[in-house]
Order: structure tokens, then C-alpha cells, then sequence
């Protein structure tokens, strides 16, 4: 039912979606200050769904959420083959997953295993409160889940309040009549860390569009891109390989674009979080059990930080970009002179070395055309590309263990390079060579490789008897729980030295977008 204060009638408009998806647009007459729309509750999507009013002039005018309960769900079974352990004991915990109607399905869930006290209870929202309910809304929710697991009529009045309290008003009309596409600040990272920056005057500060710029991290793997400015100075990297702390060196061609440099952007977002974090309040009922999560950290750090700290084993690409090159050098496997000059001379082929106005050129040999390059090619020293010839050439090539050669034009985003020289030293560090002032090196940090989770093994009496302290809270914890094709899973998880209740939460989804969640819980003497 639409109400308004004006008698005069006017013609509006009901358009209802959910998840993003138009479900239906009515029209109707306002009459004598009222109108009605019947709709479907059917017709609605599960979940959320918006309904909006939009005036003559299709401007919205009001606002009202209704929420429809999922129908299809996935039902987690978990299974512990005891209800009481003592220290250091084996959990064998059974795993099942099935649809609404009984049948095994497969699952991607998460689970972790924890400790509750006064500081750390059962959580009051799982995943499909989020995914259907709160996600949805503006604010706190206070125990979602409950709207989920109660279906008497106060839960249907205080839905109805929550409604209309937390709904809000997500699109910008203007710009959704106008038909301009959105814009997102940050890209996607499909492939790996993605760097951005900004190509700038040195005297004036302004952005300059079509300069090209250059991004390295040097190492025996040769981690480079390069970008040409777009019309507002912007260039974007494709670093999908650059991990951990290390060092970038960013630059333009100092020999033609002397009077420009890089801006790399911050990696971190400059806009703070609306929610604000709650003050602390130490629960008066147990006072110790700050003091004690405190001393058992303390003996973790002490006696299991190098556990703690293993990294899963990453295996990243190890062949450079323009894998695979025309031709590859191991310079130990021939006469070592003491200049590059020399090295090039003797036994590189495809290559045209000689000096031009005393400048060191050398153009590769275009095996596509059967003919020289006019210019010289991109020559990379682990990864960082050399602009001045003459000061590259006096580097001492005693330093080097390999070139890789490219004889053709190559293609790299918006630039290309007429073949590539790639020279990779014994320990990838640049050994010793002087960077140009022009270019900007940087302590920067790419992608946190992920950690090992930690979890002692108590399977033998030698390993139970240990004198080593395990004082985790924290039992088991993984974002990667994969039932099988019968929906089962069996799991091993051991307790520690701290006596107490532990429950363990499982949450998760099946591929046909259905979510559950199951907590069960067992105690530790």
C-alpha cells in the first residue's frame, strides 16, 4: 500500500529486485492520496528483495526491503567419536554434507576448532545470515542467525522493524537514468599483485599521458613490466609473481624522457572503515583469563615460533615473461673475457655491436624480416631495464651467469620492444652496478604468502611425553575443508595441554550457490 498527502492523481511506479536482478516494474494509479500493488510473495527472490517507488518523473520517492527465507539449504553433519578427551588426544571428527532432501552433495567449507571462555563465545552469525540477510543491510545485526532459526510471530515483527531500520538505498538514480556505467577504483587481481601508479612532470608536477614506464623487482627471476601513461598519467603493473618484502625500481627512460618520473600509489586503502571497533571491556566475572591467553602467547612465541612461521610451499613461474627465448647463453660454458664488448663479439649471434657517435648501439637480427632492427633492444640487467649502453657495457661480465636473447619485435602490454636482452648475474642482485639517479627504488611489499597452519602431532607416547608446552587455544583452522564427490570428510585434530569446553564450527557452500553451517562442541580434561 502507497500513501501519499496529495489528493491529486498521479501515476507511479513499483520496481521490485533482488541480488541484483530486476524482478518486476508495475505501474499504478494514485488515488484520493493511495494506491495498491498486489504482488506475489512467490515471485519474489530468496533473500532480500528492494522494493522501490519511483515517482511521474521515475525519481525514487521511498524505500521498503522484504525478506523471503531460503529455500534450499545444505545441511552440514559433524561427529565427533567422543564427547570427552583428555590432553594431547586424538579428535576424530566425521564429516557429512547433504541438500535439503537427504541426498549427498560435495562441499567447500571452512572449519575451526576453539577454546570458549569469557572473552571468546559461540558466534551469533553464520554464512547464510550473512549471504542472505545481513550483507544485504547497513549497520550492526546483533545475532542474525536468529531471524533463521525461529519462525514464531515475534521473529516476524522484529524482521519487520529490522527492515525498516537498516534498509537503505543502494543505486544513484541520476547516474542509473543517465546510463553510465560504474566505475571501480581497484582492479581485480586475477593473476597476481597489481601495482599502480602515475607518470608526473618534474618541474610542474602535472600527469603526462604517453610516456612509457618501467617496473622491476631484480632477482635471478626476472620480474618486469612496463606500461605507456593513459590520458590522466596512469600506468598499471601486472606483477604476478612479486611476493614478500622486496625491493621495486621504477623509471622512464632518462635517455628520452629525462624531465618525467613514476609515482607508485600507496598499496593500502587511505579511507578508513566506517564500523567502529567497540571499547574493550574485561569481563568482570573472570578477571584471569586476559592475564592468562596473555602468558600462554608468550610461551608459543617462545617455544614454537619457527612452527608457527612455515609458509606452504609456493611454486611460482619460474621462466621469465617472454618465455621461451630464441636463444640462451651460459656464459661458464665458454671463455670468459673480461668486457661485454668482447662477450658479444666472440659468440653472440643475431646481434649488430658497434658504436654510433660513440654511443654503444646493438640491434638485433629480425629473424622474420631477415634484417637488423634499427633501434637497440629492451636490455634487462635481473630484470632492470639499462637505457645508457656505454655505461652498461663497461659492467664487468665476470658477474654474469646467463643472457637470453629474443630475436624478434615484442609485444608487452601497451609497449613493444625491437627483440630483448636479458642478463641475469649469480645472485640476481645487480652485483655491484650503479642505478641512473633518475630511477626511484623502493621498499615495497607484494603478495603475503600464506602460512602453514600449526598443529603438533600426538600419535606416539614419545610425542604426548613431550616436554615441549602446547598451550593452544586454538586447536585447528582451515578455509579449505573439501568434501568428496559422497560428501564425506574425515578430519584428525589433536587437543593441547589447556583443559576446557571446544567447539568447532563448520561453515561453508555447494557449487549450486547452497550454504550451511553446524557447530558441535566436546570438552578437554
Amino acid at each position: 500500500t502507497v500513501q501519499s498527502t496529495s489528493t491529486e492523481t498521479k501515476e507511479i511506479y513499483l520496481l521490485i529486485q533482488s541480488h541484483k536482478q530486476l524482478l518486476s516494474l508495475k505501474s499504478q494509479l494514485i488515488q484520493n492520496g493511495k494506491a495498491l500493488f498486489n504482488i506475489d510473495p512467490a515471485s519474489l527472490g530468496e533473500g532480500i528483495s528492494v522494493l522501490t517507488i519511483l515517482d511521474q518523473t521515475k525519481k525514487p520517492i521511498c524505500e521498503r526491503l522484504y525478506f523471503s527465507p531460503p529455500h534450499t539449504q545444505l545441511l552440514i553433519a559433524a561427529q565427533a567419536d567422543k564427547n570427552i578427551y583428555d590432553r594431547r588426544n586424538k579428535v576424530n571428527l566425521q564429516i557429512k554434507t547433504t541438500d535439503e532432501a537427504g541426498s549427498l552433495t560435495p562441499a567447500d567449507l571452512s572449519l575451526s576448532v576453539y577454546r570458549l571462555d569469557s572473552l571468546q563465545s559461540e558466534e551469533n552469525t553464520d554464512i547464510s545470515s550473512y549471504l542472505w540477510l545481513s550483507s544485504e543491510l547497513k549497520g550492526t545485526i546483533e545475532s542474525a542467525a536468529w531471524y533463521f532459526n525461529n519462525t514464531d510471530a515475534e521473529k516476524d515483527q522484529a524482521l519487520d522493524n529490522l527492515l525498516l531500520t537498516q534498509g537503505w538505498r543502494r543505486f544513484n538514480w541520476d547516474a542509473v537514468w543517465k546510463q553510465e556505467k560504474p566505475v571501480f577504483q581497484y582492479l581485480p587481481e586475477y593473476h597476481g599483485h597489481i601495482i599502480t601508479g602515475k607518470v608526473v612532470h618534474t618541474k610542474t608536477g602535472e600527469p603526462v599521458k604517453n610516456i612509457a614506464a618501467f617496473l622491476s623487482a631484480p632477482g635471478t627471476k626476472t620480474l618486469f613490466s612496463s606500461m605507456e601513461s593513459d590520458e590522466n598519467g596512469n600506468v598499471v603493473f601486472d606483477m604476478p609473481d612479486l611476493t614478500g618484502t622486496s625491493e621495486i625500481i621504477v623509471q622512464t627512460n632518462y635517455k628520452q624522457d629525462s624531465l618525467y618520473r613514476v609515482d607508485i600509489n600507496s598499496p593500502f586503502s587511505t579511507e578508513y572503515a566506517e564500523a567502529q571497533v567497540p571499547v574493550f571491556k574485561e569481563p568482570n566475572s573472570f578477571p584471569a583469563t586476559l592475564n592468562d591467553l596473555n602468558i600462554n602467547m608468550q610461551v608459543q612465541n617462545i617455544f614454537t615460533r619457527e612452527q608457527r612461521n612455515r609458509i606452504v610451499s609456493y611454486t611460482n613461474d619460474t621462466l621469465p615473461f617472454f618465455s621461451p627465448a630464441t636463444t640462451t647463453y651460459l656464459l661458464d660454458n665458454y671463455t670468459r673475457f673480461t668486457t661485454l664488448e668482447e662477450v658479444l663479439l666472440e659468440y653472440v649471434t643475431n646481434i649488430f655491436v658497434h658504436k654510433k657517435n660513440k654511443v654503444f648501439s646493438m640491434p638485433l637480427y629480425d629473424k622474420l624480416t631477415n634484417q637488423y632492427f634499427n633501434t637497440d633492444p629492451l636490455v634487462l640487467l635481473d630484470g632492470v631495464p639499462m637505457f645508457d649502453m656505454n655505461k652498461f657495457m663497461e659492467y664487468d661480465p665476470l658477474k654474469i651467469r646467463k643472457l637470453e636473447m629474443v630475436n624478434g619485435m615484442y609485444f608487452f602490454g601497451n609497449t613493444f620492444f625491437d627483440g630483448i636482452m636479458n642478463w641475469t648475474t649469480y645472485k640476481g642482485e645487480l652485483e655491484g652496478f650503479e642505478l641512473d639517479p633518475h630511477a626511484v627504488a623502493i621498499d615495497y611489499e607484494g603478495l603475503q604468502l600464506q602460512r602453514e597452519f600449526y598443529m603438533p602431532v600426538y600419535e606416539s607416547a614419545e610425542q604426548k611425553n613431550s616436554h615441549l608446552p602446547d598451550f593452544r587455544n586454538l586447536l585447528y583452522w582451515s578455509p579449505d575443508i573439501n568434501t568428496d564427490v559422497s560428501g564425506k570428510k574425515q578430519l584428525a585434530i589433536f587437543t593441547s595441554d589447556l583443559p576446557g569446553t571446544y567447539i568447532a564450527v563448520l561453515q561453508g557452500n555447494t557449487a549450486s550457490g547452497r550454504s550451511g553451517s553446524k557447530t558441535i562442541q566436546f570438552e578437554v580434561r
